[in-house]
């Protein structure tokens, strides 16, 4: 489901309208990011059943966690959430390889039943039972990974959640001060245009046409020691 406009996050009155428009319940899942690297919105996921139950759709809510876990609130069960997946490289401050997939007992009766989509791999139930170490980790089990994400989880525990979700918001509202600073020109702004739909994590930036994204990269790494990432997809650089 994409935006109509990619300036702001998933609205649920967005999402209801279309699934209303799903008589016959062919849409199986939901798919919604938490946090947008792209667009550097943090979407209102805990709204999002209530505009399910709204329409009367049995669709199962999947949410992208990668870019928003640890650096901000998640609550899989309290929001309704049915599916989350995440990965190792942002909150908690992994490098990339590690995934991760939690499922509730609704996803789970549904992949039981599901004789449709054959899996092996991913076959959720299999890796849930099997005690063959190929099953679980396809090829050499992620021993470093594991080991790292304890060291990962130690600070974090020791710093309290509460904190850690604290500072990240303070650090992400003092790079959006700045970015506000340098936009009074008119060149540039963030892209999030509402300062409560801005992520903690990421921050981005987009440029008035018709000006050269490489001058303002250079420019940044070269005068300010700021380096500054591509755009994705089609808004990207």
């Amino acid at each position: 489901m994409l935006l109509n406009n990619w300036h702001y996050a998933v609205r649920p009155s967005d999402i209801a309208k279309r699934l209303a428009v799903d008589k016959n319940h062919e849409t199986k899942a939901v798919l919604l990011v938490h946090t947008d690297t792209a667009t550097g919105t943090t979407s209102g996921i805990e709204g999002v059943p209530a505009a399910f139950n709204e329409v009367g759709h049995p669709a199962l809510l999947l949410v992208d966690t990668v870019t928003s876990l640890m650096t901000g609130d998640f609550r899989m069960d309290e929001w309704g959430v049915d599916v989350a997946v995440s990965a190792s490289q942002k909150g908690l401050m992994l490098p990339p390889g590690l995934g991760f997939c939690v499922a509730n007992e609704k996803a789970i009766d549904l992949a039981k039943n599901n004789k449709i989509m054959p899996k092996s791999y991913w076959d959720w139930i299999d890796r849930m039972t099997t005690n063959e170490i190929y099953r679980v980790f396809c090829v050499s089990a992620p021993k470093h990974f594991l080991s790292g994400l304890r060291e990962s989880i130690d600070p974090i525990k020791e710093e309290g959640v509460d904190n850690v979700f604290s500072r990240h918001k303070k650090l992400a509202r003092a790079i959006h001060a700045a970015i506000n600073k340098w936009s009074e020109a008119g060149a540039l702004g963030l892209f999030a245009i509402r300062p409560d739909e801005r992520a903690n994590s990421v921050s981005t930036v987009f440029l008035e046409n018709p000006r050269d994204p490489k001058k303002v990269y250079d420019i940044c790494r070269d005068q300010f020691n700021v380096i500054l990432g591509n755009g994705l997809g089609q808004i990207g650089a």
